[in-house]
């Protein structure tokens, strides 16, 4: 029942969020907010952060979002490709566990760009 109501809800927010607009100014300000760059970044951490934000751009304009470029539902969709199937900094025994807790919870990159775009207009 609950699962029901869920998806219903979501559906209808899906609706919306595909017939909103983002701009490619608001997109990249919210890009650059989920992966910041300090100040203080050396040039090896500046580098993966550019790399990072690169392959996110690069999901927005993924062929399975081709309907939905330009739209908040597509950018949100673009962040979930990125949190999915981007390859970690450093491949660690526990991995794969933590990507499906990922999963199963919530992942904070994407639940960020969920909010922020919620706020944007």
């Amino acid at each position: 029942m609950l699962a029901n109501e869920y998806l219903n809800e979501l559906g209808k927010e899906a609706a919306i969020m595909a017939q909103t607009t983002l701009s490619a100014t608001d997109a990249k300000k919210i890009i650059n907010a989920l992966v910041p760059v300090a100040d203080d970044a050396d040039k090896k951490q500046k580098e993966a952060a550019f790399a990072k934000r690169g392959e996110m751009m690069i999901c927005m304009f993924a062929p399975d979002l081709a309907n939905f470029v330009g739209t908040k539902w597509g950018f949100i969709n673009a962040i979930a490709d990125y949190c999915d199937h981007a390859l970690p900094q450093r491949m660690t025994k526990g991995y794969y566990e933590r990507k499906w807790g990922k999963i199963m919870t919530g992942h904070p990159m994407l639940d960020k760009a969920y909010a922020m775009v919620g706020e944007a207009v």
